[in-house]
């Protein structure tokens, strides 16, 4: 794994914190090693953009600021989400007791804590409504709380744009409107979300597709079943095999394969543990290859006969496939990983070593020009023409921009992009991605 950056390592009101850990305490230190939020806290999770951490204390979890202060006192059994726009407020999920409400940024209770579950729904902005349990019955709410549907049903989904939602009753799904009315009643084992004005449906252990009055479009005949995309076709197994369909449940093309799916809007089909690329017609690139996903790029990195390389979507190869492993992608420097002969190094778009094989295990090149290698069970950190940079003696490693956390000896300290040590404190842990 190639770690970017630092998950609790956050900007906001012009600084940059990273919680850490010494003597069983939590604290935060700025980007020079040095306290900026005292270590005093049981855990603590990284700053919102509003400033605001959660901390805990005495078992009880409350938010501080970037001094450390209590902004909102520690008195909640879980932080479940924070922070969302809920209207015109930040908000964020709690947990006291047994029960969950809404809180803004002062603490104060937006939604009262009387629900047993809030879906989270609630934290897109686009949301004016949500799923909500109380005595293991749903319901819907409003931003305010209010019941818009009482909590009557076993199961309940939001609604989607043509004004149904899912809905279960008795141990069966259908589709209910905005007043609560069934409009499909409840007879299906499962049901899907409606995409291109169909959903999945099962009922008796076979799949089809029901239109929105609940009429079989495609009759439950199928064993498993995927989404109709946007060229109108969709996964279909049968007596173990997939195949494709299309929107009157024609088969496409007929079942064989192993699996079907999607990648970057390719339709995408696996046999015998191989992945390749088709189209209505058939195949683009044979499942003899194995794909492992189109970068952004329409690039994949590809398995032939034991070999890698990679290729554009039409299945022309743009490296022969000759290495033992590459990476899945190309970083922005234009380099990937790639391994001969059990070791890796860096090579062009042309396949050509600018870096060669020499390391134990890399990692993709970061935005600062530095990529993570490890060598006899030690980190470092290299630069584009392989020079070791920070030489490799460290146990794990972190980056974050200029900022390089190293473990040596079971603890961490933090050094600049030269290997000098940044800050004589050491830390027993630090919070975020590492290797």
């Amino acid at each position: 794994m190639y770690v970017d950056g630092i998950a609790d390592f956050t900007q906001s009101y012009g600084k940059t914190l990273m919680a850490a850990q010494l003597n069983d305490k939590w604290g935060f230190v700025d980007q020079t090693g040095k306290w900026v939020v005292e270590p005093q806290f049981e855990r603590v999770w990284k700053f919102d953009e509003n400033g605001l951490a959660p901390a805990r204390m005495s078992d009880k979890w409350g938010f501080i600021d970037q001094t450390g202060k209590w902004i909102i006192e520690p008195q909640f059994r879980e932080i479940l989400c924070s922070w969302f726009h809920l209207g015109d407020k930040e908000a964020a999920m709690v947990q006291i007791d047994d029960k969950v409400g809404i809180i803004d940024q002062t603490g104060k209770w937006v939604l009262e804590p009387q629900f047993d579950w809030i879906d989270t729904d609630f934290t897109f902005d686009e949301k004016e409504s949500a799923g909500a349990v109380i005595n293991d019955k749903w319901g819907i709410i409003d931003k305010n709380g209010q019941w818009i549907l009482a909590p009557t049903f076993d199961g309940i989904d939001t609604f989607q744009t043509n004004g149904l939602a899912r809905a279960k009753m008795n141990d069966k799904w259908g589709f209910i409107d905005k007043t609560g009315k069934w409009v499909i009643e409840p007879q299906f084992d499962e049901v899907g979300r409606f995409k291109n004005g169909l959903a999945e449906a099962q009922i008796n252990e076979k799949y089809g597709f029901i239109d929105q009055t609940g009429k079989w479009i495609i009759e439950p005949k199928f064993d498993r079943v995927t989404d109709f995309v946007d060229n109108e076709l969709a996964g279909a197994e049968l007596n173990g095999k997939w195949g494709i369909i299309d929107q009157t449940g024609r088969w496409v093309i007929e079942p064989r394969f192993d699996c079907v799916y999607n990648t970057a809007g390719l339709g995408t089909v696996e046999q015998g543990g191989r992945r390749g690329f088709m189209n209505r017609s058939g195949y683009w690139i044979e499942p003899q290859i194995y794909v492992n996903g189109l970068t952004e790029k329409g690039i994949v990195s590809a398995e032939m006969n034991g070999k890698w390389g990679f290729m554009d979507k039409t299945g022309k190869w743009v490296i022969e496939p000759q290495f033992e492993r590459v990476h899945k992608s190309f970083a922005t420097n234009g380099l990937a990983g790639a391994n001969k002969d059990g070791k890796w190094g860096f090579i062009d778009q042309t396949g050509t070593w600018v870096i060669e094989p020499q390391f134990d295990e890399i990692w993709k090149f970061g935005e600062n020009g530095l990529a993570i290698a490890k060598i006899k069970n030690k980190f470092g950190f290299i630069n584009r023409t392989g020079q070791w940079v920070i030489k490799p003696k460290y146990t794990h490693v972190v980056i974050y921009e200029d900022v390089f956390f190293v473990q040596e000896k079971q603890k961490w300290r933090m050094v600049d992009p030269n290997g000098k040590i940044i800050a004589k404190v050491q830390f027993d842990n630090i919070m975020g991605d590492f290797i």
